[in-house]
């Protein structure tokens, strides 16, 4: 239940559809202004019209790690920018 406890916290505007018992929401992945993500809590499978990702529990953690390696860097490549800035006032 891991699988599904985190996808339900990491996408925002979960919905469930009452036949098919999908869930849908915004893509965690990428920026969009509507939910393309779905996930099916009984196959624990995931799949996102918009940017083309799914796969199985594992790959959905896999790409969570990967996503906040590339948040971590952007913000060490933001605190580096804002140290130069501050070292070399204009």
């Amino acid at each position: 239940m891991l699988f599904v406890e985190d996808v339900k916290r990491e996408v925002p505007d979960l919905t469930q559809n009452r036949r098919t018992g999908r869930w849908w929401g915004r893509c965690p992945f990428h920026v969009e202004a509507t939910g393309s993500f779905m996930f099916d809590e009984k196959s624990h499978k995931f799949f996102c019209l918009g940017c083309g990702l799914g796969g199985e529990s594992a790959e959905w953690f896999r790409q969570l790690e990967l996503k906040g390696r590339r948040e971590a860097a952007e913000e060490r490549r933001q605190a580096r920018q804002a140290a130069r800035r501050d070292a070399n006032p204009s």
